[in-house]
């Protein structure tokens, strides 16, 4: 997986999560692609796996991911998996 993306509801959460993407990076000696960083506000939208993203979208995605992991623990035993579960 080489396409990620990090929301953060403050600048210094998002600060504290590029220090240490950076890190882990440089670690693995990897680099971030210029042309295809983007570290900014959503509220004018930004481009994500061949979608065009705004905060309505971004909001809808997590609706949608909250709902398949909802359905992934209802058929699928959680303490096999020994995995948690979340709510936004």
């Amino acid at each position: 997986m080489d396409d990620w993306v990090v929301l953060a509801k403050a600048r210094r959460h998002l600060g504290k999560t590029v220090k240490q993407t950076n890190q882990m990076l440089c670690r693995l000696k990897l680099e971030k692609h210029p042309d295809k960083t983007f570290i900014g506000l959503i509220k004018s939208g930004f481009d994500f796996l061949g979608y065009h993203f705004t905060p309505e979208g971004a909001e809808r995605v997590g609706q949608c991911v909250n709902r398949w992991l909802g359905w992934l623990m209802e058929g699928l035993p959680a303490v096999r998996f020994n995995i948690g579960f979340w709510h936004c």
